[in-house]
């Protein structure tokens, strides 16, 4: 699905080095910009997304919002939408709750990990002050 001649460039990013993977589908209908953030450390992996009118989506730029194996943060099963900006100024952060073993009843919950998903909890957006990306 992908590219053969894919190259790894390295940035920074608010002080830390990351090795910057850029994607791009087979058949592209969006004209998307695909990148995977990797970083030093196991499970510090994030996805930037920038649609043809300039949207930039980050997923998984902290660990609240991914969904991993709580005894190994380094298997990620899901990059949850962190932030949305655009060149206008508008931005969108999405904030995230894990789930909390004690709202499940424990006889239906025995075996099965309770503290590893994830629920939305705040959505913030506004332009009262235009963001800049490029002071990220």
């Amino acid at each position: 699905m992908l590219f053969e001649d894919i190259q790894a460039v390295q940035r920074d990013f608010e002080g830390a080095a990351y090795t910057v993977t850029v994607y791009r589908p087979r058949v592209d209908h969006h004209y998307e910009r695909i990148e995977q953030w990797s970083g030093r450390t196991p499970g510090d992996t994030h996805w930037r997304v920038t649609c043809r009118n300039n949207i930039t989506s980050l997923y998984g730029i902290a660990a609240t919002s991914r969904i991993s194996d709580p005894e190994d943060e380094g298997r990620i099963f899901r990059w949850l939408l962190a932030e949305r900006f655009d060149a206008k100024g508008n931005r969108t952060v999405y904030e995230y709750d894990s789930e909390q073993p004690s709202c499940f009843a424990a006889v239906s919950e025995t075996d099965r990990l309770t503290n590893a998903n994830k629920y939305i909890r705040r959505i913030c957006y506004g332009n009262v002050i235009p963001y800049l990306a490029e002071a990220k």
